[in-house]
């Protein structure tokens, strides 16, 4: 009875408090994201009481490219510049100094976004990596699996196994007592990236400092020992970013530049994730112009992993334990009472019909990313909220995140990140068109994708996708990125996890697929049944492949080098997303290749 009563009350004032909420106007948020002009706000509150007042990390993005003078300016301000890549500034101030109304950078022309920095999205391993030779069945093998299923080690005996070449890995950080890579000739080369205030804006100091988390070293690590594998005699740096001190954004680029116009590689293979959307899905944004600025006039290669949201369970991808990562993408179908997204028209009941569920337990922190097609204008025209409710009581309000973008520069994303979940039970996602509810504006045809992660168990999220859903690096329409996708090394089906395509202006992806579930030398802790899985371990299978093709044929350009992979490959499977599944093979892509001139 205690319970019921409980439940009744709650629900009451709940509801009551939905309502007040309804006619309360929603403030105008400009250029910030919801969770960010919330705090500061929070933050104008406590320093009007005399109570201490937090010192916090922004990401702000630019019209243009950051200047010195830009710098100074913000300097003048307050800020603190912490680094700077592009159109991407990080600084540190009180954070009631953000909307503060003189020096506030709601006032800076020249700032169009301020969010707080992205966290890292790390897939470890399955197990721990070890040196020692081991392969199924305590067999030992020379190379890894991924490595035999492309056939590199039948391309080594006509001579090409990577000389002459360079592969950049860039992750968090990598484990240096790992005897397979210390003991490798050559022997790998690392990189620590710092962001700094001068010119060029970076540091890059010998050495691993990254993350100290074992999972980050360990991943960074396996992926290291692929491309090493695949490409045995081409020279390896690996370049650490320390996601802890600056944001992913500007650390990654700034390691990428270094990779790129100083040691001037021939590929970078890179799984570095971030739970943010900072660029569409459609090519465009400030990511995208840094990458492309980068690598502009340059025959470097970019090998990236697709993404594992296509769908996973936790437990047959990352291990008991581990984040499970979903998505969702579609057009937008609105509801005419509610405004909001209709997922599934075939249901009666309106509340279930415009909303998406997963399961939670009390504590589990998860994180909801809502992008719309929406980047190519200066200003949004399109204003969508993201609200997550009780599922069993429908005006029962558990977090809502409701920027207002309409005629503002803030970037078309609502973010629920790392929320923690109050109490176990099924949670509804809800995604509504407040252009139409707050301003009657009808909705014009817009897609939009849901990220989903809980980043401590499992839990499955309703009405998910495979398809549309790559993002960020992998949705660049430089022909010099390849997205990989993630094969079955044993039956060559693509997995369920890998993300496809199209992006949002119909670019099909990935361009390639390679093996994961990779056994063997060196991992002698792995679960031999599973192996290394996700596109993490795909990704450098490519990258070990362009430095044979590129040692092969060493002014072949990048599209060449692309052409070759795509002319080698077989057609494994078929993706509903991308079409033909191109799995590469290193034979026949070397014959395409033109054998390179001898010197008279």
């Amino acid at each position: 009875m205690k319970l019921i009563l409980r439940s009744l009350i709650l629900v009451l004032i709940l509801g009551l408090s939905s309502t007040l909420w309804a006619q309360v106007p929603l403030p105008d948020t400009g250029k910030f994201s919801w969770e960010f002009y919330q705090a500061a706000m929070a933050g104008k509150t406590k320093r009007a009481a005399g109570q201490d007042v937090p010192v916090v990390s922004a990401l702000l993005v630019t019209q243009e490219p950051a200047t010195e003078d830009t710098l100074l300016l913000l300097e003048s301000l307050g800020y603190t510049i912490v680094g700077t890549a592009g159109r991407f500034v990080q600084v540190q101030a009180p954070i009631d100094l953000f909307v503060d109304p003189i020096a506030g950078v709601g006032s800076v022309e020249f700032i169009v976004d301020v969010d707080f920095p992205p966290v890292a999205d790390v897939m470890p391993p399955i197990g721990d990596i070890d040196a020692e030779a081991q392969g199924g069945d305590d067999e030992p093998r020379a190379h890894t699996s991924g490595t035999l299923v492309i056939n590199a080690d039948k391309v080594w005996e006509s001579g090409h196994a990577g000389q002459g070449t360079k592969i950049a890995v860039i992750e968090w950080g990598y484990d240096t007592q790992n005897t397979f890579l210390s003991n490798r000739v050559p022997a790998p080369v690392y990189y620590s990236i710092r962001p700094v205030r001068q010119a060029p804006y970076y540091e890059a100091i010998l050495g691993n400092s990254g993350s100290s988390d074992p999972d980050d070293r360990e991943h960074g690590s396996a992926c290291a020992m692929i491309a090493a594998d695949v490409a045995p005699h081409a020279e390896i740096y690996l370049l650490s970013v320390d996601a802890g001190l600056y944001s992913l954004y500007i650390g990654w680029l700034r390691a990428l530049e270094f990779a790129v116009r100083e040691l001037e590689v021939d590929v970078v293979t890179t799984q570095i994730g971030w739970v943010d959307v900072t660029s569409g899905a459609d090519g465009t944004g400030p990511l995208f112009d840094e990458i492309d600025r980068i690598l502009a006039r340059t025959n470097t290669l970019v090998t990236i992993a697709a993404g594992n949201h296509g769908g996973v369970n936790a437990a047959a991808h990352t291990g008991p334990g581990s984040a499970s990562t979903w998505a969702y993408s579609a057009s937008f179908v609105e509801d005419a009472v509610t405004a909001r997204h209709v997922f599934d028209p075939g249901i009666e009941t309106l509340t279930d019909r415009t909303s998406l569920w997963f399961t939670a337990s009390a504590g589990d922190r998860v994180t909801i990313l809502l992008e719309w097609d929406d980047w190519r204008t200066a200003t949004r025209t399109v204003d969508l909220d993201l609200y997550l409710y009780d599922a069993k009581y429908a005006t029962m309000p558990v977090a809502v995140r409701l920027a207002k973008h309409l005629g503002n520069t803030a970037k078309p994303v609502e973010s629920l990140r790392r929320f923690v979940i109050p109490y176990t039970g099924t949670f509804a996602v809800v995604v509504e068109n407040r252009g139409h509810k707050a301003d009657d504006l009808p909705l014009t045809d817009v897609q939009f994708r849901l990220y989903f992660w809980n980043h401590d168990s499992s839990s499955r999220f309703e009405h998910h996708t495979k398809c549309g859903i790559v993002r960020e690096v992998a949705a660049s329409g430089n022909p010099q990125v390849i997205a990989v996708g993630a094969v079955d090394q044993d039956d060559l089906l693509v997995r369920t996890y890998s993300a496809g395509g199209p992006t949002f202006d119909g670019r099909q992806k990935p361009e390639l697929y390679a093996p994961d579930g990779v056994r063997g030398f060196p991992y002698l802790k792995y679960d031999q049944s599973c192996g290394f899985q996700g596109t993490s371990a795909s990704a450098p299978h490519v990258a070990g492949a362009v430095a044979i093709l590129r040692s092969a044929a060493p002014e072949a350009s990048p599209e060449k080098i692309l052409a070759a992979l795509r002319y080698g490959a077989n057609v494994c499977d078929s993706d509903p997303c991308a079409g033909p599944v191109l799995l590469i093979d290193l034979l026949d892509a070397v014959e395409y290749l033109p054998a390179p001139e001898k010197k008279k």
